[in-house]
C-alpha cells in the first residue's frame, strides 16, 4: 500500500505531533480521514492501519 507525498507528510506530521504510541492511532487516524486535501475514502486510515503505513514510509525512505 503506497501513499502520495501529501499522505505521507500529513502522516508524518500527525505522528509527530501525537506520537507513535498504541493510544495514538486513533487521533491519527481521525485527523487524517476527515482532512480535506486527502480523497481516500474515510475508511482507508484506521487506527489498525496506521502502524503499518507509518512502518512503511520509514522503510521507503
Amino acid at each position: 500500500m503506497s501513499l502520495t507525498n501529501l499522505e505521507s507528510l500529513l502522516l508524518a506530521q500527525a505522528v509527530w505531533e501525537l506520537g507513535a504510541g498504541p493510544n495514538s492511532w486513533t487521533p491519527i487516524a481521525k485527523i487524517l480521514a476527515k482532512h480535506p486535501l486527502l480523497s481516500r475514502p474515510k475508511s482507508f486510515f484506521t487506527a489498525q492501519v496506521g502502524p503499518f503505513l507509518l512502518s512503511s514510509l520509514v522503510q521507503s525512505n
